[in-house]
């Protein structure tokens, strides 16, 4: 899996950089690729110049597309659930680059990212896969098929189709601003989009019937982002291979768009989340911020080596701004627009997930170590020993664990509601103050 992300082998992905010279220069095109299920462990950043792992705002691909588009914190946007909307007190980056004389468009990958969740202020122009099949289309197209029938009826924009639109958005003078979503790669149990090599056997047609319910009431879907997956090892191997299959798509998809875009483009390309993967008792994305679930990468043509630790996605935004000239304030540590301009910089770095269950779940990562906060439940990580979070040290380095949970209580006590200007998380203000984080 090493070489199966973008960018990971022929050609280098990730985000495009290209500084703006001069107020009065031609604006130049700003591209954003912003990549679903798409774990930094895929990508070999020795072999790829300009990249970075990078951490997501969180396991959500909603949420973090609206965190990159605001530069703002999941707390503080409000979209921590697929039932949300961008509100109109939240500071839009589309919206500013629309002002400033960009022509606006968005190409989304999937239904459940796009208009119907608010993200259509701002833009010119806002398409998502054409004509999306009815439930009970994808349904009767995918039942005899050896990847079984789709749980779902929106399915996903295929990766070669986006980049097919945006060069045709792309090939019009006016500067545009364009914002294409990839999510082909998430979700590899849908089956809407098969993968390009054979595969002999598949999982059977029991596991996606779409009204199944698990004796807990929950659907498959929430069964898988739960971590309550019943599958056999055969079916955990399945969708793995999938999920690969569908990043090498990717990877053979980009370079038609990247490659064609002139010297003087502004592009960024970056992961929205990660994927469980069958880690952490969680097939999905949208569990726990585990490591897996929110190191993302990042790369931009034409930038500094990307270095420093705790490098946040959520200023990405801000950054992207500042090269077109508008006003974005960043929501993060401002590591990442610091290591951007080439000034090396670390800083404790946050990621948030609301879980299927209704819990909360928060993680800090500083100096090396880590801390979850799920619910009542504390764990820490000692990441430089155990990258994979397999032993919890909470209770094991008071010292460390109580520097890192005044430091949650620090980032935490900053954000605050775009319209009202309230703390983001009194919930969690108060269990590190159980915890005993903080008197």
């Amino acid at each position: 899996m090493a070489n199966s992300l973008p960018g990971a082998s022929a050609w280098p992905l990730l985000v495009a950089v290209v500084l703006l010279v001069g107020c009065d220069a031609p604006k130049p095109d700003v591209v954003v690729v912003l990549v679903d299920s798409w774990p930094a462990g895929a990508v070999e950043f020795a072999s790829v110049p300009h990249a970075a792992a990078v951490r997501a705002p969180s396991t959500s691909a909603l949420s973090s597309v609206v965190s990159v588009l605001s530069s703002s914190q999941p707390t503080e946007h409000g979209v921590t659930t697929r039932y949300d909307r961008v509100g109109p007190d939240v500071p839009w980056l589309p919206a500013r680059m629309q002002a400033a004389g960009y022509r606006t468009v968005a190409l989304w990958g999937s239904s459940a990212v796009g208009p119907r969740q608010g993200l259509g202020r701002g833009f010119d122009e806002s398409r998502g896969k054409p004509e999306p099949p009815s439930r009970d289309d994808v349904l009767e197209a995918s039942k005899d098929s050896r990847f079984g029938p789709s749980p779902s009826g929106h399915g996903h924009w295929e990766s070669s189709s986006i980049v097919q639109a945006a060069r045709e958005v792309l090939a019009d003078e006016r500067p545009t601003f364009l914002v294409a979503h990839i999510a082909a790669a998430g979700a590899p149990w849908l089956g809407t989009e098969p993968p390009p090599e054979p595969y002999e056997g598949g999982l059977p047609s029991t596991f996606f019937e779409a009204q199944r319910r698990a004796p807990g009431g929950m659907s498959r879907r929430q069964e898988l982002m739960a971590g309550r997956f019943d599958g056999s090892k055969a079916d955990r191997l399945r969708l793995r291979q999938l999920h690969g299959a569908r990043l090498r798509a990717i990877d053979s998809a980009l370079p038609a768009l990247l490659n064609d875009l002139p010297a003087d483009a502004v592009i960024v390309v970056a992961g929205t989340h990660g994927e469980g993967l069958d880690r952490h008792g969680v097939f999905a994305n949208g569990g726990a911020p585990f490591e897996h679930q929110v190191v993302v990468p990042l790369w931009v043509r034409g930038a500094p080596s990307l270095q420093g630790d705790g490098l946040e996605l959520v200023d990405l935004g801000a950054w992207i701004a500042q090269q077109a000239g508008v006003e974005l304030t960043p929501g993060g540590n401002g590591a990442l627009l610091e290591s951007l301009a080439g000034r090396p910089a670390n800083g404790s770095a946050l990621a948030y997930a609301r879980l299927p269950d209704g819990r909360e779940s928060w993680s800090l990562v500083a100096a090396g170590h880590k801390l979850l906060v799920t619910g009542d439940r504390a764990r820490v990580y000692n990441l430089a020993d155990d990258p994979d979070e397999l032993y919890d040290l909470a209770g094991k380095l008071p010292e460390v664990e109580k520097a890192l949970g005044a430091e949650l209580n620090r980032r935490v006590q900053a954000l605050r509601k775009p319209a009202t200007g309230a703390p983001a998380d009194d919930a969690l203000l108060e269990q590190l103050r159980i915890l005993g984080y903080v008197e």
